[in-house]
């Protein structure tokens, strides 16, 4: 993430990660900076609906 900042699938794969390691906070972060850099990816967005469904 050093190296490449603005590494859209870096934040999402974290993000997703972060998630199954139940680090709920940290996987909303790091899919928040997903979507800061590419607002129209579906996928993030579908999953912030599960996330928030739960």
């Amino acid at each position: 993430m050093k190296l490449k900042p603005d590494d859209f699938s870096a934040y999402k794969l974290r993000g997703e990660a972060y998630y199954f390691l139940q680090n709920y906070q940290e996987a909303i972060h790091d899919w928040n900076r997903a979507l800061n850099i590419n607002p129209n990816d579906t996928k993030i967005h579908k999953i912030g609906v599960c996330v928030i469904s739960k």
